[in-house]
């Protein structure tokens, strides 16, 4: 029977007579290195793929598929919401506002971004429903001036349930019109997911109106 060239090759190196035994001792130790590699290069890969599915879970929890912006004089974003709703695929639809702002509390203060949204309609987009995220949101619905942080940004402030700070929209902050200055109850926190938890806090969208 006729042996492949590469394994003739290799049983040559490795059965070498006795003048050889060098040869075949560096043969049996490159092969060994070369299972030894194989063999590492595959656990690492496995658990590449294992911690894919949830990494992307982390970072996705907030964020939505898809973001769609209106131009600022369309004031009706209920009728642009309904054709969205009504397009094929979709699943669900939620108004939102974000902006950039400055959050204080006791002398101490973070850059954040401030998201208005609709309780009732975020829970509906979740891609990773979270059951204390979504408590969370029924507490924001019932508090008008209520705001939901993220738990790194909670941990770094010291801020805990039931506490007051104050949030300045970025534009007021850079023109000094600290006036603009609106107070709101921390509701909870939540799990925003890995880039989020430090820079994501969520209010109502009416407040956000009229704040950002």
């Amino acid at each position: 029977m006729r042996k492949p060239l590469a394994l003739f090759i290799g049983l040559r190196f490795v059965r070498a007579r006795k003048k050889n035994q060098l040869v075949s001792f560096v043969s049996l130790i490159s092969m060994l290195g070369i299972a030894l590699g194989v063999l590492a290069l595959i656990a690492v890969l496995s658990v590449i793929n294992a911690s894919t599915g949830t990494m992307r879970e982390e970072t996705l929890k907030a964020v939505p598929h898809a973001a769609v912006t209106l131009p600022d004089d369309l004031l009706d974003w209920r009728e642009a919401a309904d054709s969205l709703a009504a397009a094929p695929g979709v699943i669900a639809v939620a108004p939102f506002l974000e902006s950039e702002a400055w959050l204080q509390f006791d002398g101490r203060g973070e850059f954040v971004n401030v998201r208005g949204v609709t309780p009732e309609t975020e829970k509906q987009i979740l891609q990773s429903p979270d059951s204390q995220l979504q408590a969370m949101l029924d507490f924001l619905a019932e508090t008008p001036d209520g705001i939901i942080l993220g738990t790194r940004l909670a941990g770094q402030l010291g801020l805990y349930p039931g506490m007051q700070m104050s949030v300045t929209p970025l534009n007021s902050l850079l023109q000094r019109r600290t006036e603009d200055a609106r107070s709101f109850q921390m509701v909870g926190v939540a799990d925003f997911g890995f880039y989020d938890n430090d820079a994501m806090a969520l209010v109502n969208l009416p407040v956000a109106s009229q704040l950002l």
